[in-house]
């Protein structure tokens, strides 16, 4: 809180106790939290440091936060990772995955997939959700570990049973490809649902897709339109792609060049999530419709992009 210069000392005072203040009975560590929460980084800084040299383990795990992200004091790995380490080796399942995600990433130290799995497995034995998700992506690639999709099963299962979007998205993925099971598009498409109900946006699109392509459901170019402009909404490009080839090609709507020159345009400028492969195939689509259309009808598509905004609400399944 700023003060006002010319206040008295009483009421400085007053003010001094206000700011983040609490009942005595208070956790000192929420109130570090709440900072940190609110932006006011060098006052978490402040309230945490010293209940994590007393030994909080709470406080330790933000002490290493702050100092990983840069928050409230310059960026330091190498003291995040201490006060990592001494999260840690309290059992903190936080402080354990924050350690494995440094060695995962090779920031503060070099890039140890190996020494990052040990300290995965720590944190999600504990039931640390994002250690499972991560520590299934690090099996079923191979990266620190043999690759073996049994085990990438088990640790997307369990951080997927836990509701962790992504690791549901990626079970999918698993039951779609037949990767370490028999492909089965049908329950692919049940851990597709449960992502996209928390508005995971490739988790949208693939159930666009799945809709479009009959895959797990019965084909249905309707739905397939819902859905990725659900995903769009969310700054899927690829499913701004399809959108485009739906409306060139008539699926599921009458034929729009237009509309589907501006979905195309979209993909290829706008949306950002995307990879090199959904911008390539979007301009090409793009320029190859732009080339049967003729200059107005090109000027208004381009109009239309421009003044494109996503949808607002939250994204849902139907269950259909």
């Amino acid at each position: 809180m700023t003060r006002d210069p010319l206040l008295t000392g009483a009421a400085t005072a007053l003010l001094t106790l206000l700011s983040f203040s609490a009942p005595a009975s208070a956790d000192p560590y929420k109130e570090a939290l709440r900072a940190h929460e609110i932006g006011r980084f060098a006052t978490a800084l402040e309230l945490a440091r010293p209940l994590a040299e007393q030994g909080d383990v709470r406080a330790q795990r933000l002490m290493g936060i702050l100092y990983d992200l840069g928050q409230g004091v310059t960026q330091d790995y190498a003291e995040a990772m201490r006060w990592y380490r001494r999260a840690a080796d309290q059992g903190d399942a936080g402080g354990q995955r924050r350690i494995a995600m440094l060695y995962d990433l090779g920031q503060g130290v070099d890039r140890d997939r190996v020494e990052a799995r040990h300290w995965y497995l720590l944190a999600a034995a504990q039931g640390d959700v994002a250690a499972q998700a991560r520590l299934g992506a690090l099996y079923r690639l191979g990266q620190g570990v043999a690759r073996d999709y049994a085990e990438a099963l088990k640790w997307y299962r369990l951080a997927a049973e836990q509701r962790d979007a992504s690791a549901q998205l990626d079970l999918g993925f698993m039951y779609d490809q037949g990767l370490g099971v028999p492909s089965d598009l049908a329950e692919a498409l049940r851990w597709y649902r449960l992502a996209a109900d928390q508005g995971e946006p490739a988790a949208i699109y693939n159930v666009g897709l799945a809709y479009a392509e009959g895959r797990g459901v019965a084909q249905d170019y309707v739905q397939a339109m819902e859905w990725y402009l659900r995903a769009v909404d969310r700054g899927h490009a690829g499913a701004a792609n399809n959108l485009g080839t739906l409306y060139e090609r008539g699926k599921g709507t009458p034929k729009d060049e237009i509309e589907a020159h501006k979905w195309y345009n979209l993909a290829a400028w706008r949306l950002p999530v995307a990879d090199n492969q959904d911008r390539l195939r979007a301009i090409r689509n793009r320029d190859e419709l732009a080339h049967k259309m003729n200059p107005d009808q090109v000027a208004v598509a381009r109009q239309l992009a421009r003044e494109w905004q996503p949808r607002r609400g939250e994204v849902r399944s139907s269950g259909e």
